[in-house]
């Protein structure tokens, strides 16, 4: 069995989602202001997983709350780019083809601003 992401790709259930996972969906459902029965449906959380991402997201300031609707913001919108952004460059390192001005040492990551 599987259903679309936000991506518009065919994703398995048995995929597990990490938080960056989780996040992206929630913002992707909130781009239009949403209730919490739509987001638990649309990116298929439970309440306990609903609560917490909604804490955590309103404390960092991914989403913020009007009346009883949740509404990415502009840094939610940040983070969808940068989500989308790796999830290419995973893509492409997957894929085999070499990333251009990237190294693999772990040195060059200390180095980033």
């Amino acid at each position: 069995m599987s259903r679309s992401n936000h991506n518009g790709d065919n994703v398995s259930f048995a995929t597990r989602r990490d938080s960056a996972d989780i996040i992206f969906e929630m913002l992707c459902t909130c781009r239009e202001p949403a209730i919490r029965t739509h987001i638990m449906c649309d990116c298929n959380l439970s309440f306990q997983q609903l609560c917490y991402y909604t804490a955590l997201m309103l404390r960092v300031g991914l989403l913020y709350k009007q009346e009883s609707r949740y509404i990415t913001t502009q840094k939610g919108f940040q983070y969808m780019m940068h989500y989308r952004h790796m999830q290419a460059l995973l893509e492409r390192k997957i894929k085999g083809e070499e990333l251009e001005g990237y190294s693999e040492s772990p040195l060059y990551f200390r180095n980033l601003p």
